[in-house]
């Protein structure tokens, strides 16, 4: 069964000399941003030994059966599962057999759908068992995991706005205040990658002081497998003025996620076994909780983010 754990304490590459780092986004972190930026940079990335599987392979057939909710999973999709973490598989062994240093594997949906978030009114509900399937997908290759976080009010504003213009039904004052109050949070999420990813290491960093860095993003999940020089920053010339959304929040909601968030912030800056953070000291002027009427956002782009493109909620989401 794909979902079988490997056994604890095997938490990096058995035979492997390539690393393989998958990128879990989050969503309307500029995640889309950052594809884009590899793929337009793809070939000098290969030329230096790094490889970038984003949507547009993620999406492609290559993880079929591995990126459905798992409440709607039957037979058939555990069959697909297996042959595609076969495939996989293979397709790794090729790159490091053409001396590929590094892979790393960018798509927000391994966590889950925004839909699912509107719809259980919470961070990714299911992102746990999701994980791991990717997980024992990608078996002994995978190296670690890395995740962006943004901080809550600006998170669920973003997600809103944007599900809003899907047609999606938005929650009432009763669902907001459950989005702003939740436990549920960033901190429990990095404590979930640690768990499903069974000790391999988890690096961290903040959507607010990230946004835009491309480069830097990329460099801080490859460690020592250094980026070439030249590399066109796409980010300075598309998606880079921040745009106001206006929050559906109150004063006092935005301040107690604020509040949350700074607690995250602190929870990370402390060094802790397999997480590497990268400016989380939250020391620095963030402003007073809740003063903000809208979060200075890069929103994501339009290219990869469509749930219409078979990874919404709803059971064709099984192709994808």
């Amino acid at each position: 069964m794909i979902g079988s754990r490997i056994p604890r304490g095997r938490i990096a590459r058995m035979d492997s000399a390539m690393d393989v780092i998958v990128h879990l986004g989050a969503h309307r972190t500029a995640t889309t941003s950052l594809q884009s930026w590899a793929l337009q940079n793809e070939d000098a990335l290969r030329a230096a030994g790094i490889a970038v599987w984003g949507p547009q392979v993620t999406r492609g057939g290559l993880f079929a059966g591995l990126m459905k909710r798992p409440e709607w999973l039957d037979a058939e999709d555990e069959r697909i599962a297996r042959a595609s973490a076969t495939a996989i598989r293979m397709q790794i062994d090729r790159l490091e057999e053409a001396g590929t240093r590094a892979l790393v594997i960018s798509e927000e949906n391994f966590l889950g759908t925004m839909p699912h978030c509107l719809e259980q009114e919470t961070l990714y509900p299911d992102a746990g068992a999701r994980l791991r399937r990717i997980v024992a997908a990608l078996g002994p290759h995978l190296t670690g995991l890395a995740l962006t976080i943004r901080r809550y009010d600006g998170w669920w504003a973003s997600l809103l706005a944007d599900q809003g213009r899907r047609g999606r039904r938005l929650p009432d004052a009763r669902g907001l205040d459950r989005l702003a109050r939740h436990p549920r949070g960033w901190k429990r999420l990095v404590q979930i990658l640690r768990e499903e990813g069974q000790g391999r290491p988890v690096t961290v960093w903040p959507f607010e002081r990230m946004v835009g860095r491309n480069h830097d993003q990329m460099q801080a999940m490859l460690g020592t497998v250094a980026l070439p020089d030249g590399l066109y920053d796409h980010g300075r010339a598309m998606n880079a003025v921040p745009t106001r959304s206006p929050s559906p929040f109150t004063l006092d909601q935005r301040g107690w996620m604020m509040t949350r968030y700074l607690e995250d912030l602190a929870w990370l800056s402390v060094p802790r076994p397999g997480i590497t953070c990268f400016e989380t000291e939250p020391t620095q002027d963030h402003g007073q909780p809740g003063a903000h009427p809208g979060w200075p956002t890069e929103e994501e782009g339009k290219s990869h983010d469509h749930e219409e493109r078979g990874l919404g909620e709803a059971r064709s989401e099984g192709a994808a």
